[in-house]
């Protein structure tokens, strides 16, 4: 089996040729032309667990990043949401980073609403106060999405509630300013701060006020 081979069988998800092709002395670290290792080519393209499990247990470099991305597997895996491989990862020695440098990961898994996979990752130590390029935390996302069950999962795993992003918005102030009742009462309860101000000088009363939600100005009176 030439290389050429070899690649096609990763992203065709053909596990019986990638053993015929490893055995036959191919390196399982062979990257394709994209950058993408035999690794991430299993999780992105097939959610191939038995693959994955595989090439782990010939040596794959669990750590390799994608050049053109920074990317590796974690992240893969986290944004097509994959919570098995994600867990398998975590059994194999993946780390999130101490640097944060794999926030990328759990932004993702945010972003898409894959739950299982924002719980492997936060269970496994991701970092639920990082922040994206504009100054967003996870939990600031889920609020923006109006995802409530989300939200909630976040806040079983105790994160920053009155953390602001680049407009000095807070996730209290976006569910006020987006009507999200529940998602406010959620973040209220657990204690976020409704008498900080935005960039704008409102607080998040004023900003319920000011978007014609009667309900949560009526919240915010409620005792916590």
């Amino acid at each position: 089996m030439n290389l050429d081979d070899f690649l096609q069988a990763a992203f065709q998800g053909d596990i019986k040729r990638i053993r015929q092709g490893i055995a036959s002395g191919i390196d399982v670290n062979t990257v394709a032309n994209n950058g993408m290792s035999l690794l991430m080519i299993s999780i992105w393209h097939h959610d191939n667990l038995p693959m994955v499990q595989y090439l782990l247990g010939k040596g794959a470099d669990i750590n390799y990043r994608q050049p053109s991305t920074g990317w590796n597997a974690l992240t893969y895996a986290a944004l097509h949401g994959h919570p098995k491989i994600l867990a398998c990862l975590f059994e194999h020695g993946a780390k999130v980073g101490a640097n944060n440098a794999d926030r990328h990961a759990l932004m993702y898994a945010v972003k898409y609403e894959h739950m299982e996979c924002v719980r492997v990752l936060l269970q496994n130590g991701a970092n639920i106060n990082v922040r994206d390029n504009k100054g967003r935390t996870a939990l600031i996302r889920a609020t923006r999405q109006a995802n409530s069950p989300l939200l909630k999962l976040l806040l079983n795993f105790s994160p920053n509630l009155d953390d602001r992003d680049r407009r000095g918005m807070t996730a209290l102030m976006y569910a006020m300013s987006q009507g999200c009742v529940d998602i406010a009462a959620s973040l209220y309860e657990a204690g976020a701060d409704d008498t900080l101000r935005n960039r704008e000088g409102r607080t998040a009363g004023e900003i319920a006020a000011a978007s014609g939600h009667p309900a949560l100005v009526e919240l915010l009176s409620r005792d916590r």
